[in-house]
């Protein structure tokens, strides 16, 4: 419920209707400003796009918010994914130890071989 005079209840309602046309086509970009007046003034039953130009500007403020939040959630889940990526090579490099555990072969020389990387690694930082 929007509480307030009858011309606060229709510039929440324009708001809404300029907000629903608002955001990102199928490719993700932002819709053109343009696009979405049009579009929300056919809606509103307005003749002139650019009276809801003010509206917009609202909407977009919102729209930004929630793009930037969802950049933010991409950037976090590549650090994510980046962490896992390390902790697979570090693994990836255990696979011949692995392996000689697995099928009982010389353990001891794969262990001596993993330890020696592990050691030349270190030394190199």
């Amino acid at each position: 419920m929007v509480s307030g005079t009858g011309h606060r209840v229709r510039a929440k309602g324009l708001t809404d209707i300029v907000a629903a046309f608002d955001g990102v086509d199928d490719r993700g970009q932002p819709k053109s400003a343009q696009d979405v007046l049009i579009r929300a003034a056919e809606k509103a039953g307005h003749s002139n796009p650019q009276s809801l130009r003010h509206y917009l500007a609202l909407s977009l403020s919102e729209g930004l918010a929630a793009i930037m939040n969802n950049i933010e959630l991409l950037r976090d889940l590549e650090v994510k994914v980046q962490t896992r990526k390390k902790q697979l090579r570090k693994i990836d490099k255990a696979n011949d130890l692995f392996d000689a555990i697995t099928n009982d072969k010389n353990v001891e020389e794969e262990i001596l071989k993993y330890l020696t990387a592990i050691l030349e690694k270190l030394s190199d930082q």
